[in-house]
């Protein structure tokens, strides 16, 4: 099942589950019990509660990482992130971080690939742009460690989007190891945003450059 963002109520026994759980069990533990709500969603929840997570950093980043893929796996997702996928930087709260996203009017190909990618650091959402247009379905990738262990396993394999996929690595490479300085950053954006254009506009950012 898709985990939708959701306004939902919380009841007494929600609560009680996230004061029980949110400090020290694994992410998937804690949104098993939770399975049509966000990770961002339980967070918010924790933190109106007063809540804060003790987990040792190790062990954070052992739970977001992206399980081993197969080579089917492996071939499926890359050839989809090359045609379907997208990766760019965001910035909140004033740090540049590289983040994945999978769009595609089949919820079954989108469900597919969260089920392969794991469900822990991601976020499924439903958009409708235009009344004549059909409903397409997002899967966003945010979490750090997610998002990197990701890239290093599809990257050998993809075609079109190799490049702008090293640049995401490079920087979470320098955010690993605290070289991730604003500047710095900021230029990783940049050259980002270039790859990711198409057609005319990435013909004219080409041209810019000679």
């Amino acid at each position: 099942m898709p985990r939708w963002s959701s306004d939902q109520r919380w009841t007494d026994e929600d609560r009680k589950v996230v004061q029980e759980l949110f400090p020290n069990a694994p992410r998937k533990v804690i949104l098993d019990r939770f399975p049509n709500r966000t990770w961002t969603a339980v967070k918010i929840q924790a933190r109106h509660m007063g809540l804060k997570r003790r987990l040792p950093l190790h062990e954070r980043k052992e739970i977001d990482r992206v399980k081993a893929l197969s080579e089917f796996q492996l071939g499926y997702v890359a050839g989809f992130f090359d045609g379907e996928g997208c990766v760019y930087m965001e910035k909140p709260k004033h740090l540049w971080y590289p983040a994945v996203n999978f769009t595609n009017s089949d919820l079954r190909v989108i469900e597919y690939i969260q089920e392969v990618l794991g469900k822990d650091g991601s976020t499924l959402t439903r958009h409708k742009h235009h009344n004549r247009w059909r409903i397409s379905y997002q899967l966003r990738i945010r979490a750090h460690h997610t998002v990197k262990s990701l890239l290093e396993q599809i990257t050998p394999y993809l075609i079109v989007k190799r490049e702008v996929a090293e640049v995401a690595i490079r920087a979470l490479e320098l955010r690993e190891e605290g070289k991730a300085d604003s500047e710095r950053m900021r230029q990783l954006a940049e050259e980002i945003r270039l790859l990711n254009l198409r057609g005319k506009a990435r013909v004219e950012a080409d041209n810019a450059k000679i």
